[in-house]
C-alpha cells in the first residue's frame, strides 16, 4: 500500500496528479502507485478531485469483486489521457490518433453526466446514481483540464513521465520536483564529468 505526501500532488490540476500516479525515475510508467484498492482510495482522499459525499461513497465500496475491474478501467483512462497529452505536448503528427481512445472515454462519461451550475458557471458533473460514476469522475476531470486556459502550459518532467502546469517565465520548469528528479539529474551529470585527481 502506498502512502501519499504533498510532494505527489505537484501537477497543478487534479487530472495531472491522477496521471502522475506512477512511480518511475525514467520513462517507463511500469509501476502504478494505485494498483491496489487501499492505495487508490488513499489517493482519492488526499487528492482534490472528490467532495466529501463522493469520498464517503468510495469508502463505502465493500465489494472486493468490483475493485479489480474498476481499478483496471481507471488505469486505462489514465494511460489513454497520458498518451494523448504527451502526443499533443510533443507536437506529434499522430496526435489525433492518440486522442481517439481518450475521446471515446470522454464521450461515454459525458453521456452519463449531468450539467451543473455553480457561481454562474456551468460544468459537467458525475451522476452519483450511476454505478460507474467513479470512473466518469476521472474522465470529466481530464475534460475540465483540456478545456482550461492552463492546458497549453502542460509540460513533462525531463527525467520521468510526470506532467505539470508550468506557470514560470523564461526557460520555465524542467523537473516535476527538484527533490525527485532535479537533484538526481544534477548528480548524474556531476558523476559523468571528468574530475581532476
Amino acid at each position: 500500500m502506498n502512502t501519499w505526501s504533498p510532494a505527489e500532488f505537484i501537477g497543478g490540476h487534479p487530472a495531472l496528479d491522477f496521471l502522475n500516479t506512477v512511480n518511475d525515475t525514467g520513462k517507463s510508467r511500469n509501476q502504478s502507485k494505485i494498483a491496489d484498492w487501499a492505495s487508490f482510495t488513499g489517493w482519492c482522499v488526499e487528492s482534490k478531485m472528490f467532495n466529501s459525499a463522493q469520498l464517503d461513497s468510495i469508502a463505502g465500496t465493500t465489494f472486493p469483486s468490483a475493485h479489480d475491474p474498476l481499478l483496471n478501467r481507471v488505469h486505462i483512462i489514465r494511460e489513454h489521457a497520458y498518451c494523448a497529452f504527451t502526443a499533443i505536448i510533443d507536437g506529434d503528427e499522430k496526435a489525433l490518433d492518440a486522442i481517439a481512445p481518450l475521446q471515446e472515454e470522454l464521450l461515454v462519461a459525458m453521456s452519463r453526466a449531468k450539467l451543473s451550475v455553480e457561481h454562474g458557471q456551468t460544468y459537467w458533473s458525475v451522476n452519483s446514481e450511476n454505478n460507474l460514476w467513479l470512473e466518469d469522475a476521472f474522465a470529466l476531470s481530464i475534460d475540465d483540464l483540456m478545456r482550461s486556459e492552463g492546458f497549453p502550459k502542460i509540460r513533462q518532467c525531463g527525467r520521468c513521465t510526470w506532467l505539470f502546469l508550468d506557470k514560470g517565465r523564461g526557460r520555465g520548469r524542467r523537473w516535476c520536483t527538484m527533490s525527485k528528479c532535479g537533484n538526481r539529474e544534477k548528480t548524474k551529470r556531476f558523476r559523468s564529468q571528468p574530475h581532476l585527481s
